[in-house]
């Protein structure tokens, strides 16, 4: 920004989209018969387990407790993700003193780590159902470190004592954060496997209100008294209240109605093509 001026991270971003659009055309396909990408297991696989819509009378229960920790999981973990996401550069001009034109690799490194927080729980649970880890074992282990994790570290950020520090305990904070996509995400999986798009759009609208109120209460508590420590603050309490829910009532059996399987009793589906 501080070489191209404003307008060029518009420019920039459309231009990766468009890369994205040329990738999607080439690489997309209607469905899994017909992805030249996709290997011969791979493909057997989904097409063994996808089943026909029209024979599914299963019902869903949207309000089993299991179902309810995933909907307060959520809940926690976005307002958690959504404080970060719009007030992590307000925090580095106004705390710490950074110029965002000039400190770009410092406003983008908490973001990075984010990302290779997804790939990094993402593996390292694949791999641990993979050894006949427990399936509600490992969704528990990623989600704490994904919300209590993330919301000690974030805690912490109060005792900083640099600008460096502090940048380094907020990338901490994200890498940790994404554990969550391995742990209440895709536990939506376990509980639902036949309503998971459902379930997702249940859970995930109530997962926006946190990102409509929790802004709303940063901004006054900064507007009335600029203390970053309570705005984390509370925002560690509620990612630690949510992990500690998901610990509590999560559950790896389906909640909907028909045959019950849970944990390992399925792993040969779940593992066919986990790393070994």
């Amino acid at each position: 920004m501080s070489q191209f001026g404003y307008p060029a991270i518009f420019i920039a971003f459309g231009a990766l989209s468009t890369v994205w659009i040329v990738v999607f055309y080439v690489r997309g396909a209607d469905a899994p018969e017909t992805d030249k990408f996709t290997s011969v297991e791979e493909r057997a696989l989904i097409v063994a387990r996808r089943g026909a819509p029209d024979d599914d009378d299963s019902t869903m229960h949207f309000y089993a407790p299991p179902v309810l920790a995933i909907y307060i999981t959520h809940f926690a973990y976005n307002y958690g993700w959504y404080v970060l996401l719009g007030w992590i550069p307000q925090y580095l001009r106004l705390q710490l003193h950074l110029q965002m034109a000039s400190s770009g690799v410092a406003a983008a490194l908490p973001y990075f780590c984010g990302y290779l927080g997804v790939l990094f729980w993402g593996y390292l649970s694949d791999w641990m159902i993979g050894k006949g880890v427990r399936v509600l074992t490992v969704r528990k282990l990623m989600n704490g470190f994904g919300l209590i994790g993330s919301g000690i570290t974030l805690y912490l950020l109060r005792f900083s004592s640099s600008s460096m520090a502090a940048v380094a305990l907020l990338s901490l904070t994200l890498f940790l954060s994404r554990g969550a996509t391995a742990g209440f995400w895709i536990n939506m999986l376990d509980v639902a496997p036949r309503h998971a798009g459902h379930l997702m759009a249940v859970s995930n609208t109530i997962g926006t209100i946190p990102g409509i109120f929790g802004n709303i209460v940063t901004g006054y508590i900064l507007q009335a008294s600029g203390n970053w420590d309570l705005v984390f603050s509370i925002a560690s309490v509620i990612l630690g209240l949510g992990g500690i829910v998901f610990q509590v009532w999560a559950s790896d059996v389906s909640q909907e109605d028909g045959p019950k399987v849970a944990g390992n009793e399925v792993v040969d589906d779940r593992t066919a093509l986990l790393p070994k």
